[in-house]
């Protein structure tokens, strides 16, 4: 309801079907706003269909391999130049190893040199990572914000 009004179009998509029930409440009255149910692998998008991707608080409970394809999609979805900009917990000294695949829960922690060859080897632009801490009783980390860009045709 922040966005939308600065955007032509604004797509919310998300795997459970409940959230996006919940955001629809919240958010069917904007008329350039499209809610999308996804498999959390692939964008359900057309390919070079938008200029931002914004994921918040995601990529940090899925699988490397579920990540790394999401990575792919939002570059086929991206239109040259466009932005992709989320968020990757980053590995620390006592942060715990990944989950079992099937978790989509606990975190999975990512060293800043990682996220950057895995995008890198995509194609992606590197424009910039920026650390916010995070203070929990378990574990004191940094959220790394990662910025990367589809190059201009």
């Amino acid at each position: 309801e922040f966005v939308a009004p600065q955007v032509k179009q604004l797509y919310g998509i998300d795997v459970s079907g409940e959230m996006l029930a919940r955001a629809s409440v919240r958010l069917g009255h904007l008329p350039n706003v499209e809610l999308r149910e996804g498999d959390g692998w692939t964008l359900p998008l057309p390919a070079e269909s938008v200029s931002l991707v914004f994921s918040h608080i995601v990529l940090q409970h899925t699988p490397r391999r579920v990540t790394r394809s999401y990575f792919r999609d939002v570059l086929r979805v991206l239109q040259p130049g466009g932005h992709f900009v989320f968020q990757l917990p980053e590995a620390v000294p006592g942060a715990p190893p990944d989950p079992p695949e099937d978790d989509t829960f606990e975190m999975r922690f990512w060293r800043e040199e990682d996220a950057h060859a895995a995008l890198a080897g995509l194609g992606y632009e590197w424009v910039e990572c920026r650390r916010f801490p995070v203070h929990s009783p378990l574990l004191d980390f940094n959220q790394l914000r990662l910025h990367v860009r589809k190059p201009s045709a």
